[in-house]
């Protein structure tokens, strides 16, 4: 697609930074997550916490995208379940791993080893049963760090994903 960015001008996702993908497990599943093995999802919220220091943009563009080498753990759970919500914090400081032992602190829910295979990190995807929850835990870690998240529905990233692409074919299209 030419390489077009998931968000409009107004939103400077080249910035490096730190993000959280929202997923829900509608049914129970186990799957093989590279390496790391075969994992079980539940019917559950997860969150899994990524770091974007090449710029959110380009990360996100990549998990959303549909042709991709199965590289990251995440990308083994992308192909069956579709992520609801990102939230994301700009950073020139790698607070992923930060947030993730913050996370792992305040619940044992977790997947082990998921995502932290390149850090000593217990887990880089939690799990609760309700999204306030998740969403609850992760805004106090934040806010914690002194950092300022960004949200916005994935349904709403690709729409503006879409509606760019569709304004550029038009504009090409009247040349």
């Amino acid at each position: 697609d030419g390489g077009s960015s998931y968000f409009d001008d107004q939103a400077p996702m080249s910035k490096p930074g730190v993000y959280m993908l929202l997923v829900q497990a509608k049914l129970p599943v186990s799957l093989i997550a590279g390496k790391l093995g075969k994992i079980s999802l539940n019917s559950r919220r997860y969150c899994y916490v990524g770091s974007a220091m090449g710029g959110v943009n380009g990360r996100i563009q990549r998990h959303l995208s549909h042709k991709k080498r199965l590289w990251w753990h995440m990308n083994y759970v992308l192909e069956r379940h579709k992520p609801s919500t990102l939230i994301w914090a700009y950073s020139q400081e790698r607070f992923e791993c930060e947030i993730a032992r913050r996370l792992t602190v305040e619940t044992s829910k977790l997947i082990p080893r998921f995502g932290s295979s390149d850090c000593d990190c217990p887990s880089h995807l939690f799990f609760e049963s309700h999204l306030h929850q998740l969403q609850s835990k992760l805004k106090m870690t934040l806010d914690e760090l002194g950092l300022f998240p960004n949200s916005m529905s994935v349904q709403e990233i690709v729409r503006r994903h879409d509606l760019r692409r569709e304004a550029s074919k038009s504009y090409t299209k009247g040349r």
